[in-house]
């Protein structure tokens, strides 16, 4: 099978705290850990978009809505939903998997992160991969399985609200 969750990918989290929300997949764990035994990947995301900024705006408004919030996490990749935009940035120096066991590496990690987001964004070059993928995925509403009684997947529907059509619609796969 293709490995396509690799380094630098960028994601759309589907379930928990941060769904909808757009990610970078820092490093990927194809085969599981001992603590996860199923494949997973440490995501490093955005929990808070920069505001839009006008001709207008002071500079202290323009600064305070460009600034970014984010966060650093281990997600299943049945959560994630891949895009096929990659993102330049490099993190892995940044976040690794260790940062996670402790709550100050953590929050030095996601301070280095924002910073690093925050100069993406500030240069303006290629927004579409991160902080808005235009056309596409603005929302998840709902995902639903048809599981037959041997536990095997038949039917999977999942309904998203496009950008450019402003509508929701459904998309359906059929697995059988």
């Amino acid at each position: 099978m293709v490995k396509f969750l690799k380094t630098n990918k960028a994601v759309i989290i589907l379930q928990g705290k941060y769904a909808g929300r757009k990610g970078v997949i820092v490093r990927s764990f194809d085969d599981g850990t001992r603590d996860r035994p199923y494949g997973h990947c440490l995501v490093a995301g955005i929990k808070k978009y920069p505001s839009k900024v006008i001709k207008k705006d002071s500079a202290k408004k323009t600064a305070k809505k460009s600034r970014v919030k984010c966060f650093i996490k281990l997600v299943n990749y049945q959560h994630l939903m891949p895009t096929r935009y990659t993102l330049d940035v490099d993190l892995k120096d940044v976040v690794t998997a260790d940062c996670l066991s402790s709550k100050d590496k953590k929050v030095t990690a996601c301070k280095e992160t924002k910073a690093r987001f925050e100069e993406r964004f500030k240069t303006g070059k290629n927004r579409k991969t991160l902080f808005g993928f235009g056309a596409y995925l603005l929302a998840v509403c709902k995902r639903e399985l048809e599981v037959d009684s041997g536990g095997m997947v038949h039917y999977l529907w999942m309904k998203v609200m496009t950008e450019q059509e402003g509508f929701w619609e459904q998309l359906e796969i059929r697995l059988s």
